[in-house]
């Protein structure tokens, strides 16, 4: 991340996460699935700011419910640095 001049803020708590995005512009969004509800009620992730879901698996049905939450992809757990890599490649 450094080579992109990049930060990154950790959360564990939804509580937390969401007082985030409410108050800070990101370039780029990496939330675990199950924090789905954010992405429904986060006004302010708007259509320029990329959120990817981590998850542990997928099913063809569990894929268009991360879509129709409105992520923009997903990742699988645990997330490799290469496809981090790709990941902020994609959203800078």
């Amino acid at each position: 991340m450094d080579q992109h001049c990049l930060s990154a803020v950790l959360t564990k708590e939804p509580n937390e996460t969401s007082t985030l995005l409410n108050t800070i512009s990101f370039d780029l969004i990496l939330l675990d699935f199950g924090f789905i509800n954010l992405v429904k009620t986060a006004d302010c992730i708007n259509n320029q700011t990329p959120v990817i879901a981590i998850i542990d698996s997928a099913s063809s049905n569990q894929k268009q419910n991360i879509i129709d939450a409105g992520f923009d992809d997903y990742l699988f757990r645990p997330v490799t640095i290469i496809e981090l890599k790709e990941v902020i490649d994609l959203g800078t």
